[in-house]
């Protein structure tokens, strides 16, 4: 299902419920492109997020959209 126009347009606008709505529209592709093998403490790898990448690209996303 694709996210309305309008609720975008809200978001360029500065409309922060519809910006966080955008956010969470693409939140399942975000967490696939930051997802990494992370190492514990003994050195077993581990399928994680990266969740330092993951506010950065909700930065950027965010960033985009009010230009």
């Amino acid at each position: 299902m694709l996210l309305p126009t309008d609720v975008i347009e809200a978001a360029r606008a500065g409309d922060s419920l519809a910006l966080e709505r955008v956010l969470r529209y693409c939140d399942r592709y975000i967490n696939k492109i930051c997802t990494r093998t992370l190492y514990d403490k003994d050195g077993l790898p581990h399928i994680g997020i990266d969740e330092y990448m993951k506010h950065r690209l909700y930065d950027v996303y965010a960033y985009a959209l009010r230009w």
